[in-house]
């Protein structure tokens, strides 16, 4: 058992000595958070007889640490009235349970629900962070798989293009063959019966010149 939990059940056997109802989870964070002072002999007790140690408990719990903004007058009140609840005459006012009077007689449990609450929130908040991390790794494999869907149908447009691409330009050279050759062979024929013709007219004007001598 730890030290705080045996606290805790003192504090209990206390409280029930004096007919006061414990609600078990606000009782443990309000005797948790008061720290190492309900360790110690001196500063485990509130003497109700030294106003400089309610004005203490006035300053430093009930406006600092639960916000409260009343005059002095009715925080002064407050304190009274746990004072009485405890007994004026009992000398083991445990600081524990003296604040966690005041916490219920404010109605400032919510200062303690926050507390509460707080693991829970880190928890949510550490789960949306993990869903998000999760979406952009998501995000990234879909991603990286489209790519390579993509590269695999690139591959197979060119195995499937390729062959037709160069069916289709043999098939052209040889529709241009079939249709320049003949063509082709015209224009050489009729270029050589052009020159022949022009030599048979250059032997006969040759033919046609007189030699002076």
């Amino acid at each position: 058992m730890s030290k705080l939990q045996e606290k805790i059940d003192l504090y209990t056997e206390a409280a029930k000595k004096l007919s006061i109802s414990i609600e078990t989870d606000l009782f443990k964070l309000v005797a948790k958070g008061l720290g190492p002072s309900i360790y110690k002999e001196d500063s485990e007790l509130v003497s109700s007889s030294n106003q400089a140690e309610l004005e203490t408990v006035k300053k430093n719990f009930l406006i600092k640490k639960l916000g409260l903004e009343k005059d002095d007058a009715e925080l002064d009140t407050i304190i009274q009235k746990v004072i009485d609840i405890l007994g004026s005459g009992n000398k083991k006012k445990y600081r524990a349970l003296f604040y966690y009077l005041l916490v219920k007689e404010t109605g400032k449990e919510s200062v303690y629900d926050v507390a509460v609450k707080a693991p829970e929130i880190e928890t949510e908040l550490i789960e949306k962070e993990k869903k998000a991390e999760s979406a952009v790794k998501k995000s990234k494999k879909e991603k990286v798989m489209e790519e390579k869907v993509t590269d695999q149908a690139v591959e197979g447009v060119k195995a499937v293009a390729t062959p037709a691409v160069e069916k289709t330009v043999d098939q052209t050279v040889e529709v241009v063959k079939e249709v320049a050759t003949p063509a082709i062979e015209k224009t050489v024929d009729k270029t050589v019966e052009v020159v022949a013709e022009d030599k048979e007219v250059e032997v006969a004007e040759a033919e046609k010149v007189e030699v002076p001598f």
